[in-house]
């Protein structure tokens, strides 16, 4: 898998393929500074319940998406392109 990292401002971007299907165990765990994840799928991909733990994040992802009704479920914060 590849994904682009951009950061400024001690804040970071992190898009994610489109053709992603599981987001691991503490993929993106304890990160120092605020970050937004955009995942650009409508899919129902795989996400571990810990994969953003101890981070601040926002999801950035397809309105109605599976995606965004996860992490509204883990009360992670959304925003929709």
């Amino acid at each position: 898998m590849i994904c682009s990292v951009t950061v400024a401002d001690e804040a970071a971007i992190i898009r994610l393929p489109a053709d992603i299907t599981r987001i691991e165990s503490e993929a993106f765990a304890d990160l120092p500074h605020p970050v937004v994840i955009v995942i650009p799928t409508s899919a129902d991909i795989d996400i571990a319940d810990d994969a953003f733990a101890g981070s601040t994040v926002t999801i950035e992802c397809p309105a109605g998406s599976p995606v965004e009704a996860w992490a509204r479920a883990k009360g992670i914060p959304t925003v929709n392109p």
